[in-house]
C-alpha cells in the first residue's frame, strides 16, 4: 500500500485542528490557541504513525492517538469535562469521517477505509479539509435550525389576519425588541415571507379596487441610525393565539427565520 505522506500530515493536521477547536466551542471548554494546534499535530503524525500497523496494532494505535489529542488539548481539565470533550470529540470525528467519505466516493478518489483513511491515488492537498468544512456548514446548518425551532416553540404565537374577508395565518414570533406603539396602540411588524405576500397582495388589491385599509397613516420610530417612519394600517380583525387584539400592522422588508410577523412585545401573553 502506498500513503502519501505530506497529504496525510497536512490534511490530518488542518482536519484535527478544526475538530479541536469545534469541540472546545461545542463543549465551552476554553483551549488555547497553542494547545489546540499541538493537539492537532499529534494527531496528524499519530495518523501517519498508524498507516504502518496492521491488524490489532493498528486499532491499539488509533485509539492510542485519540487518547494524546483529547490529554494534549483537554487534559488539564476536571475529569467530567474531559470525559463530555472525548465523548463529543469522538461523534463529531466520525460525523466528519462519513462526510469525507461520501466526498471520496462522489470525487471517485481511490483510498482505503478501515481502521483508518489512507489515500491511494494523490489527490489535491487539502481535499479532506474540504471535508471537514463541508460537515462543519452541514453542522452549523442544523444547529441554526435547531435554535430557530427552539426560538419559536418558546416565543412562537399564531397570528390570523383578516382583510376584506380572507383569513391569512401567520406565525408570530414575540419580539422583545419591538415595543413601537402609536396612539397607545401596538404595532407588529409583517415580514417578507411567501406567508406574508398572500395579504401584502390582498391589501394591494384593495387599495387599486378602493377599499384600502383602515387607519392606514405613517409612524415615526427611532432607530440606530437615526429618525425613521414606516406605513402602517389596521386590518379588519387581528387575532393572536385565537385571541382578539387592536394592532397596526407594517410591511417589513426583513425575511422572517421561520416566522412571518414580529409581533410587539405589549401583545404577548402576559400583556394582553
Amino acid at each position: 500500500m502506498k500513503v502519501y505522506v505530506e497529504y496525510a500530515l497536512a490534511d490530518n493536521l488542518f482536519f484535527d485542528w478544526l475538530l479541536v477547536r469545534l469541540t472546545a466551542r461545542l463543549t465551552k471548554i476554553p483551549v488555547r490557541g497553542g494547545r489546540i494546534f499541538l493537539a492537532a499535530a499529534v494527531g496528524a503524525v499519530g495518523a501517519v504513525a498508524s498507516a504502518l500497523t496492521e491488524g490489532v496494532w493498528a486499532v491499539v494505535a488509533k485509539i492510542a492517538v485519540f487518547v494524546a489529542i483529547v490529554a494534549v488539548a483537554f487534559g488539564s481539565r476536571r475529569i467530567k469535562k474531559t470525559f463530555l470533550a472525548a465523548a463529543v470529540f469522538a461523534f463529531i470525528t466520525f460525523a466528519a469521517g462519513g462526510t469525507i467519505i461520501a466526498l471520496f466516493n462522489l470525487f471517485k478518489v481511490d483510498y482505503v477505509a478501515g481502521v483508518g483513511l489512507y489515500y491511494l491515488s494523490p489527490v489535491p492537498i487539502g481535499f479532506v479539509g474540504l471535508g471537514t468544512l463541508v460537515f462543519l456548514a452541514l453542522l452549523r446548518s442544523v444547529a441554526a435550525y435547531v435554535r430557530r425551532v427552539r426560538k419559536i416553540k418558546r416565543f412562537g404565537c399564531k397570528v390570523t389576519v383578516e382583510f376584506n374577508g380572507v383569513a391569512v395565518d401567520l406565525v408570530g414570533l414575540i419580539d422583545s425588541g419591538n415595543g413601537l406603539t402609536d396612539k397607545g396602540i401596538p404595532v407588529c411588524f409583517v415580514c417578507s415571507t411567501p406567508a406574508s405576500k398572500k395579504l401584502k397582495n390582498l391589501v394591494t388589491q384593495g387599495v387599486i379596487s378602493g377599499a384600502p385599509p383602515k387607519n392606514f397613516h405613517y409612524v415615526s420610530f427611532a432607530t440606530v441610525s437615526g429618525a425613521d417612519e414606516v406605513a402602517v394600517f389596521e386590518a379588519d380583525k387581528t387575532t393572536i393565539n385565537d385571541l382578539s387584539v387592536r394592532t397596526f400592522l407594517a410591511f417589513s422588508p426583513t425575511r422572517g427565520d421561520g416566522f412571518d410577523c414580529l409581533v410587539n412585545y405589549y401583545l404577548s401573553e402576559e400583556k394582553v
